[in-house]
């Protein structure tokens, strides 16, 4: 049932592009009908997998559903086709002009309310004694400065008493004295009005009081009544709140649009509906090696004492990206995945039946509904925006290049021949550690996915930079970096769907390793699984003709497609 729901949704496209291709290419010559069975071909296609054409029935090989038959349309090469205005009308295809357009990008952040750090004070004891009475003996009781906390009996204090009385009583002959008698007390921070009363009474006191130093709430209780203290020990953490900070998580690609003394709003569960505004004054400059998150933190105030440190708390700002505020951009239903590159649907001409293009496009960050347009699409060219897999589906029936069979690129350089025979060799150990560690996806072993990853990191090691001739050392320095990152994530987790992740950034690298330099001396399978990597597809690199997917394992084990063969 689960199978059945993912391809629902492209059978219907797919069978909603047999009908409008139809349209497409039906020739409307009602008086010969040899012609009209000639629009068909003897050859015979999958809807969900249109590469695959035999001149016979039968079922997908990829996915088992039953072959359509295929129709015939000149010139497959081109990435160019028609459609009438009746075909796009029953699709449902709509286009929209490139634009310019603000880039502002509204995001969401989830956080907590935590205590302000640099509003945390410390009450020391200072000096050193018994703590007689704790006057306040429980957290989160608010406190004011001058306020009694404790009672202390101390020696040392009892003996600098008696020395002042001492000096007041030769006051007249050595004020110096006197005056140096009650500057000891006051230094430890025992109160004027409480030396004016040891002078007063000529007793000394047997316990003294520990006053706050601070406004705030006791957060932290340090001693017992009864405990012996030294001087400088802490007894009591007291945290102003009337100010606060809100951390929130924040994800790598919105980074570019967060920046210091940025304004944000937050909300808090405990009052719906109220907006709460904030200033963010630090952003962590680590990403957290678990989340893969970045922590935000924005002041807020709490003159009320609304905010209590520990809630939960949503926030949203609306970040852009200095220097670029205007710059193309694309909806994001206009764009069509291809493993790593994207592709769209471009309208060509106004004529009756509307020309399409594929195009391939390079995108920069993501908005809320848009991508920004680097490349690929000129300002002003429309773009098909509604109706866009109903026309992949067309082009794909057609033998079109379109998302599921996209242009054909070979490897940008042929370094096969500037290689060591010691780093061929070794690097064909890393091809064979990666063929285990695909083994090892396959059956959702992140153990062993492990030790795999660090078999292949151990290979990569003793690879020489000497045994790198000409342009193939630059390109190596390169690909070792990504290489060394995807298989320390690989190594470092033990969840199967991060190892999954990281797995499809190192298949590329794999791919291109294996072409470049010619690996192996079997043929190997370049497989693609359209549902991967949250349907925007990815591939991997196998030894066995049989599709044994990586990403899903058991729960989609034969989906994906052989896209190319090397070695053969």
């Amino acid at each position: 049932m689960k199978n059945f729901k993912k391809y629902a949704l492209p059978i219907i496209y797919f069978a909603l592009g047999i009908l409008i291709t139809s349209l497409v290419l039906g020739n409307g010559n009602k008086d010969n009908g040899n012609q009209h069975e000639d629009s068909h071909s003897s050859e015979w296609t999958c809807s969900m997998h249109p590469q695959i054409r035999q001149e016979t029935e039968g079922d997908c090989p990829i996915c088992g559903m039953d072959l359509i038959p295929a129709l015939n349309s000149n010139d497959s090469s081109t990435g160019t086709f028609k459609m009438s205005e009746h075909a796009m009308e029953l699709a449902g295809v709509q286009t929209t002009p490139i634009t310019k357009g603000n880039v502002q990008k509204k995001i969401r952040l989830q956080g907590e309310i935590v205590p302000n750090a640099e509003l945390v004070n410390t009450q020391a004891a200072y000096f050193a004694g018994r703590i007689e009475e704790l006057v306040v003996y429980s957290e989160g009781e608010k406190v004011v400065k001058e306020q009694v906390l404790a009672r202390i009996y101390s020696p040392e204090l009892i003996l600098t008493q008696q020395e002042l009385l001492s000096a007041y009583s030769q006051r007249e002959d050595n004020p110096v004295l006197y005056t140096s008698a009650r500057k000891k007390l006051s230094l430890l921070n025992v109160h004027e009005e409480q030396i004016d009363n040891i002078i007063d009474t000529q007793t000394p006191l047997q316990s003294f009081e520990i006053r706050s130093m601070f406004d705030g709430y006791i957060t932290g209780l340090h001693a017992n009544q009864g405990d012996y203290v030294k001087y400088g020990q802490p007894l009591y953490d007291i945290t102003d709140q009337s100010q606060l900070w809100v951390e929130f998580d924040a994800y790598e690609p919105d980074l570019p649009f967060i920046k210091l003394n940025q304004k944000l709003s937050f909300s808090i569960p405990a009052y719906l509906g109220k907006k709460f505004k904030a200033k963010i004054v630090w952003i962590s400059p680590q990403v957290d090696p678990m989340k893969h998150t970045v922590t935000i933190r924005a002041e807020v105030s709490n003159q009320n004492n609304t905010l209590k440190p520990n809630m939960l708390a949503e926030g949203t700002l609306l970040g852009s990206i200095p220097g670029n505020r205007k710059a193309l951009i694309i909806p994001k239903s206009a764009v069509l995945w291809t493993g790593d590159t994207s592709v769209a649907y471009v309208k060509t001409n106004d004529a009756e039946e509307t020309e399409f293009e594929i195009r391939e496009i390079t995108l920069g960050e993501t908005l809320d509904n848009f991508y920004i347009l680097k490349k690929g699409i000129e300002e002003g060219e429309e773009v098909v925006t509604a109706g866009t897999f109903a026309v992949d589906a067309s082009a794909q029936l057609m033998n079109k290049q379109s998302m599921m069979n996209p242009k054909h690129k070979e490897p940008s350089n042929n370094l096969s021949l500037q290689l060591s025979k010691f780093n061929r060799e070794t690097l064909n150990k890393v091809l064979q550690k990666y063929f285990q560690l695909t083994t090892n996806l396959v059956h959702a072993n992140p153990k062993l996915s492990q030790k795999s990853a660090e078999a292949m990191q151990k290979h990569i090691s003793q690879l020489s930079d000497t045994g790198f001739y000409g342009d193939a050392l630059e390109d190596w320095k390169t690909r070792k970096l990504i290489l060394t990152k995807y298989l320390s994530q690989l190594v470092e987790s033990q969840s199967i769907e991060t190892q999954r992740q990281a797995f499809k950034p190192l298949s590329v690298q794999v791919i291109e390793l294996a072409k470049m330099y010619k690996l192996n001396n079997k043929p190997m399978f370049v497989q693609f699984c359209p549902m991967a990597d949250n349907d925007k597809g990815a591939q991997w690199l196998s030894n066995t003709k049989e599709i044994l997917n990586p990403y899903f394992g058991d729960l989609m084990l034969e989906c994906g497609e052989t896209k190319e063969i090397l070695g053969e």
